[in-house]
C-alpha cells in the first residue's frame, strides 16, 4: 500500500452550489484527506478518514434540489462525516480516477479495522 495518493478533484460541501477544483492528498499514516487550492500549497480544508465516517459511491447521481446544470453528479464520492452533520462530495474527472481515489479511501478510513474492500 502507497503512503499516499494526490491529484485534482471537485469539491463540494452540502452547503456549497458550486464545485472548486482543488488540490487532495491521502496521507495515510495520518488518515487524513488534505485538500489545498493549489499544488505545494497550504491546505485549506481536510478530512479525518477514520471508520466512524461513512464513504458512498456513486458513478451516476441526480440531484433534485437543483435547477442548474450542476444536477448531474458523475463520478462522484459522498463522504460523510461527524455522524452525518457533515458531508462531502468529490468529483474525478475520470471513471479510472474515481475508481483510484474511492479505493485509496476506503483502504485508508477503514482497512485498519479489516474493511477497505
Amino acid at each position: 500500500m502507497s503512503n499516499s495518493k494526490e491529484g485534482w478533484l471537485k469539491i463540494k460541501k452540502q452547503d456549497q452550489t458550486k464545485w472548486h477544483r482543488r488540490y487532495c492528498i491521502i496521507d495515510w499514516d495520518k488518515s487524513v484527506l488534505f485538500i489545498a487550492s493549489k499544488v505545494d500549497t497550504r491546505y485549506r480544508d481536510w478530512i479525518k478518514l477514520l471508520p466512524s465516517i461513512i464513504i458512498n459511491d456513486f458513478e451516476y447521481s441526480f440531484n433534485n434540489e437543483s435547477n442548474n446544470n450542476n444536477n448531474l453528479s458523475i463520478n462522484t464520492i459522498e463522504i460523510i462525516v461527524d455522524y452525518g452533520k457533515s458531508t462531502h462530495h468529490l468529483q474525478a474527472e475520470t471513471k479510472k480516477d474515481y475508481d483510484n481515489w474511492l479505493l485509496a479511501l476506503k483502504q485508508t478510513a477503514y482497512s485498519r479495522v479489516g474493511g477497505g474492500k
